[in-house]
């Protein structure tokens, strides 16, 4: 094979793995969750926004109310 081809074919490769990677990679991007139990908001408990929250997440109360709440982060 002449040595043009080899880099020819290196080059195919690179960007054959290149897409590949570019096109496997998740999106992420944090958002703000809202609770309110009695109003319109993503949830209407902490608990449940909690348990559907990813990291970078903010979570916002409407108002403040009381409420026992456990977390994936100890």
């Amino acid at each position: 094979m002449k040595p043009t081809h080899k880099i020819l074919l290196a080059l195919v490769f690179l960007l054959a793995g290149t897409l590949i990677v570019l096109l496997s990679a998740q999106e992420v991007s944090a958002e703000t969750i809202t609770v309110d139990d009695d109003g319109p908001a993503n949830y209407s408990k902490i608990q449940d926004a909690i348990d559907n929250g990813v990291e970078g997440d903010t979570l916002s109360t409407i108002r403040f109310y009381r409420e026992d709440i456990a977390t994936r982060w100890g």
